[in-house]
């Protein structure tokens, strides 16, 4: 046994050491704190498959860089005390100081862990768009893609155009908005990620303000482009004793007049699969699933 693993398992899950073993800290260590800002908040098991080859090289290094302080260690809410919650790792202090130094961020850029008492619904919101972009890292890495912007969900909501709907201003914020660089040019999303809890006429309202925001022009204004795909990923593939999440979304974007802009899958499939190339996408208005992007696209 190593001297890193027998500390590891002395020491409280909950407490740094007084005295922690020393650390060089490598590229790989950078990018990971990077990572972990961008993100916002990152499990293990998602740091693991963006940056190590195995469970116990990722375990050993966040360990390390928990106990020199570069992350936080936060614990999701756990029903009743009785499970144990996985580690999710936050930007902490000497993190951000390395990121001001190493990439010039500003204090715009620095993702600091969520205020105290965040709630559970909070924390898999995050976790779940976390997972998403993992998935979209891995799968643009594969293809040698580009990933040339994204804008997080906190950023969204800093900045936001609206548009009229019926007699009301309704605001256009999606949970994210990425372009992903190709030979053929730049492609735009917004990304929604949805858990289920919301009433189906909270997501009318969403499809009709989306609809209403490509014609307004203000989209263009923003983006440079009105032809932007809305990507709808929804935590769960089945609800119990009735039809999929999914498809009543689909049926109310097809109801409202949605066309092909709008496409769907669910948290397994994007989390499983190639996420731009395998047919895991169902479009409104469309009766068979699509890849996002033709497998020849290189």
């Amino acid at each position: 046994m190593t001297e890193t693993n027998s500390s590891r398992r002395r020491a409280s899950r909950y407490k740094r050491l007084e005295k922690p073993r020393p650390m060089r800290l490598t590229e790989r260590d950078k990018q990971v704190i990077k990572a972990v800002n961008d993100f916002r908040m990152l499990r293990q098991d998602q740091v693991q498959r963006l940056f190590f080859p195995s469970r116990n090289t990722a375990q050993v290094r966040l360990w390390l860089l928990w106990q020199h302080g570069f992350l936080k260690r936060e614990f999701m809410p756990v029903l009743g005390g009785i499970q144990t919650s996985p580690v999710l790792y936050v930007l902490n202090r000497r993190g951000a100081e390395l990121l001001r130094t190493e990439f010039g961020y500003d204090d715009g850029q620095l993702r600091w862990s969520p205020r105290k008492g965040v709630g559970y619904r909070y924390v898999e919101h995050t976790l779940g768009l976390s997972e998403i972009r993992v998935s979209v890292v891995l799968s643009c890495r594969r293809h040698k893609y580009r990933i040339k912007t994204w804008i997080d969900e906190r950023g969204m909501k800093s900045d936001y155009d609206s548009v009229k709907v019926g007699k009301a201003q309704v605001a256009v914020i999606p949970d994210s908005y990425f372009v992903i660089g190709l030979p053929v040019g730049d492609i735009h999303f917004f990304l929604e990620f949805d858990r289920g809890p919301e009433r189906l006429q909270v997501f009318k309202k969403k499809v009709a303000a989306y609809t209403a925001y490509y014609g307004s022009g203000k989209c263009r204004a923003r983006y440079g482009t009105s032809k932007i795909r809305v990507l709808t990923v929804t935590e769960h593939s089945h609800v119990r004793g009735g039809p999929s999440r999914m498809n009543n979304l689909r049926q109310v974007t097809e109801e409202l007049g949605g066309h092909q802009r709008f496409w769907f899958s669910n948290l397994d499939q994007v989390t499983k699969d190639d996420f731009f190339i395998e047919p895991i996408w169902w479009q409104a208005m469309k009766a068979e699933p699509a890849a996002l992007f033709a497998s020849n696209l290189r």
